[in-house]
């Protein structure tokens, strides 16, 4: 099975490392034999140090950085956008919408990646 995580960003310099460390962790805690994933992150035009953030934990290969230059930052259009391309680029079998303010905690972690 793959997942891909789909997540929505503007001007989350405050939480994104959060949200990302908490969704690592937990995929690392629970990985399962034949569970492939990977972290999708479309910035919105941040303002912030959002962007720099994400650009070094793509430069690492932690995930894969898009840039969404539409400044209307409708969410329900990037996440349609970012689901089907998911979908058709990285082959996932189930894609997970989650906002940059979320963090994967306890139960949480353990039903999504079983």
């Amino acid at each position: 099975m793959h997942l891909s995580i789909i997540i929505p960003a503007f001007n989350e310099e405050r939480l994104i490392l959060r949200c990302l460390d908490s969704i690592s962790t937990s995929l690392a805690h629970n990985h399962k034999p034949g569970l492939t994933t990977e972290l999708i992150v479309v910035d919105n035009g941040s303002t912030d140090g959002t962007v720099e953030i994400l650009e070094g934990f793509a430069k690492d290969g932690v995930l894969h950085l898009r840039h969404d230059s539409d400044d209307s930052f409708d969410q329900a259009r990037l996440t349609t956008e970012m689901a089907m391309l998911a979908h058709e680029r990285f082959d996932a079998d189930w894609v997970l919408s989650n906002d940059a303010d979320e963090f994967w905690c306890g139960p949480l972690r353990e039903t999504v990646v079983s």
